[in-house]
This record gives structure tokens, C-alpha cells and sequence, in this order.
């Protein structure tokens, strides 16, 4: 009786020892169940952050093919201005070189000046009869051109105001 009562406290110890083992293998089962729950939600998060990095990637992508495609246009169209620049420049010069120059410029002014002056005294003289009749101040004035018709209006203001 003594053996069956102390293999009996042997085996209550031993059901005891195990119940602990299975309860602390319980507790360590949920607590890897929590952590992988918890993986899983960070995967999921993740997941998600790295499909918005790739819709903001694409976004970037386009946005810089559009920026490139801009500057490409914009080098074209200053690369089309350059040239005519060069060719107005080029046409310049030889205007420049047609008329002798920056010397010939202001003397082909200089001599259009005098000349339109010259003109507009000639009008000037040729209309200084405003005492006849109105017919014929017209008349003489319609048979002048445009530039003359324009001084012959400018001294007849000059004329008027004195």
C-alpha cells in the first residue's frame, strides 16, 4: 500500500508538473498567436504604404516625363529664336551696310527731315492764299499727297490758334 500511495503522490506530481507545462505552452501558443496577429496587421499596414509609395512614384514619374517634355519644347522654341535673331541680325547688318552705316542712317534721316520741312514750306506757300474762295482752297489741297496734306493741317492749326 505504501508503494501505491507514494507512486500515487508521484503521479499527482507529475499530473501537476504537467498541467503547469501545458498551462505555460497555453500561455506561450497565445502569446505567439498575439504576435503574429499583430504581424500580420502591420504587414497588411505595410502593404498598404507601399502601394501608395508606388502610386506617389508613378505620380512623380509623369510628372517629371511632363517636365521634361516641357523643357525639351522650351529648348526648341529658344533655339528656333536664336536663329532668328541671328537672321534679323544678319538682315540688319546689311541694311546697316546698304545705307554706310550709323553715319548713313543719320544722314538719311537728317535728309528726310529737311526734305518733309522743304515740303511743307512749299505747301505752306502755295495755300497762304486762304482769302479765295473756298472751291479752290480745296481743290489745291486735294491735289496734294498725303505727307503735304498732313503739314498743310499742322500749319493751318499753328495758324489758328495765333
Amino acid at each position: 500500500a505504501q508503494i501505491s500511495a507514494t507512486g500515487r503522490q508521484q503521479s499527482l506530481t507529475r499530473l501537476a508538473e504537467i498541467r503547469r507545462t501545458e498551462m505555460a505552452l497555453t500561455t506561450q501558443s497565445a502569446a505567439a498567436q498575439r504576435a503574429l496577429n499583430a504581424a500580420e496587421v502591420q504587414s497588411a499596414a505595410s502593404a498598404r504604404t507601399l502601394s501608395a509609395a508606388k502610386v506617389d512614384l508613378a505620380r512623380a514619374t509623369t510628372a517629371t516625363t511632363a517636365a521634361a517634355t516641357a523643357n525639351t519644347a522650351a529648348v526648341a522654341a529658344n533655339t528656333a529664336a536664336q536663329r532668328t535673331l541671328t537672321a534679323v541680325s544678319r538682315g540688319a547688318a546689311g541694311a546697316m551696310a546698304l545705307v554706310g552705316g550709323p553715319l548713313g542712317v543719320a544722314t538719311l534721316a537728317a535728309t528726310a527731315f529737311f526734305l518733309f520741312r522743304d515740303s511743307s514750306d512749299d505747301v505752306s506757300s502755295s495755300l497762304t492764299d486762304m482769302n479765295a474762295p473756298l472751291e479752290t482752297v480745296i481743290a489745291d489741297f486735294k491735289e496734294l499727297s498725303v505727307e503735304s496734306q498732313r503739314a498743310a493741317m499742322i500749319k493751318w492749326g499753328d495758324r489758328y490758334q495765333e
